[in-house]
């Protein structure tokens, strides 16, 4: 594993009736994140049995990658639209890498 890489876990949680809205806003970050340079991973998974709390997931290449992303306008947006549907406190965490395995696909 290459240690320059840092991962991201954020936990965050919808306001009540705003689920739908809350996982199209997180859906189209991760979309408009695909394209950003250095991102090696976003996901945005919703947690079983809660439909309000979303944990996205993300690797990128080295701190600059993720620096970088975070001054991209598509995060100024989401920042902007967050606090409308998303509740203000996120659990968010960086992860330094360990170890790794890919299972391939069936």
């Amino acid at each position: 594993m290459h240690h320059d890489m840092i991962a991201i876990t954020a936990e965050v949680v919808a306001r009540e009736g705003h689920e739908a809205k809350a996982a199209e806003l997180l859906a189209g970050l991760a979309a408009a994140t695909s394209h950003h340079a250095g991102v090696l991973r976003y996901e945005v998974q919703r947690q079983s049995g809660n439909p309000r709390v979303f944990m996205v997931v993300e690797l990128w290449a080295d701190r600059a990658s993720l620096e970088a992303h975070k001054n991209t306008e598509d995060m100024r947006c989401f920042i902007e639209a967050a606090p409308a549907v998303l509740k203000g406190a996120w659990l968010v965490r960086e992860w330094q890498g360990v170890a790794a395995s890919v299972i391939p696909a069936a």
